[in-house]
């Protein structure tokens, strides 16, 4: 069993939670978050964090360990993550990690990569780019040379994108084909991926359905006081998660409540679908179907563990 480790993956809305609950339990093991927005406090409605009750049913990691404002990169989540996975092994359990953010699972499993320094001339043209035409401007102009990327990237992600802008400008490669290359590289643990799906009309339904009872708990309470604090969408990295930027256009009186949440019904459906297209791509998944996913998934870790 030893550096084995558990993924828990897949849709948004598709009860990724509960069944890592259901599976830290039987396993007798620990959970460690690996969904973006959960790092941070405040956030708790919006980015779906796990309620009191789940959280005193087995021990989580990483959940609300960050103020607003602080960076939680990658790389960050690699390092903490690998602490608690060695603490866990040699307690001889075996860790689930669980999450939707893909980004954070494949530096993980895989370490990073090593791109050439961009040229501070290129950094502030796309800068520049971004401050004049926004950040669909750049998704744009990412999907004409690096469509995968692009698929990838949500077009409100002007970070990630103005990255990958200005490594292909610099490299004359685009990060696709740096990670592609990358992939080659030994992995840092041995791993099973499962993740959850469920068939399109029905998970659209079920996001629907969630955004409404998000509103139901307070949702715009939540923004509210993070906007309160200081934060908002423009200087805060983590604010321009679906559900925030939305409510507060609602909250400024750009929006009605019915268009904000229409909005991010629309943002969380085409988050899902970038989702399920980047985790087809992976040949390693071992898609759940949505009734009896806990008995379906046992019988698939306990293959893996006595492998």
């Amino acid at each position: 069993m030893n550096n084995k480790i558990i993924i828990i993956t897949g849709q948004t809305a598709t009860s990724k939670t509960d069944l890592a609950i259901k599976l830290a339990q039987y396993y007798n093991t620990e959970i460690i978050n690996a969904d973006a927005v959960i790092f941070y406090k405040y956030m708790d409605i919006g980015g779906a964090k796990p309620n009191a009750k789940e959280l005193s049913m087995v021990i989580h990691h990483l959940i609300g360990i960050k103020e607003p404002h602080e960076d939680f990169t990658a790389n960050h989540f690699m390092l903490e993550a690998d602490k608690i996975i060695k603490k866990l092994h040699t307690q001889n359990k075996i860790p689930i990690v669980v999450g939707g953010s893909q980004l954070y699972i494949k530096a993980l499993l895989r370490g990073f990569f090593k791109i050439p320094d961009t040229p501070q001339g290129i950094k502030n043209k796309w800068r520049k780019l971004l401050k004049e035409n926004g950040s669909k401007y750049l998704h744009q102009e990412l999907e004409k040379v690096d469509p995968e990327s692009a698929i990838r990237l949500h077009p409100n992600d002007s970070q990630r994108l103005e990255r990958a802008l200005e490594v292909f400008e610099t490299t004359g490669k685009t990060i696709t084909e740096f990670q592609k290359e990358h992939q080659f590289k030994d992995l840092r643990y041995n791993y099973i991926k499962l993740a959850t799906f469920y068939e399109r009309e029905e998970l659209y339904a079920r996001i629907n359905k969630r955004v409404k009872i998000m509103v139901d708990m307070g949702l715009e309470q939540e923004v509210r006081s993070l906007l309160g604090m200081g934060y908002t969408p423009e200087n805060t990295k983590i604010m321009k998660a679906i559900a925030y930027p939305e409510f507060t256009k609602y909250i400024n009186k750009e929006w009605s409540l019915e268009e904000a949440i229409t909005k991010i019904q629309q943002h969380t459906r085409n988050f899902a679908k970038r989702q399920t297209t980047g985790l087809k791509s992976e040949p390693e998944v071992n898609w759940l179907n949505k009734e009896n996913n806990f008995n379906e998934a046992v019988k698939l870790i306990d293959s893996f563990l006595n492998d």
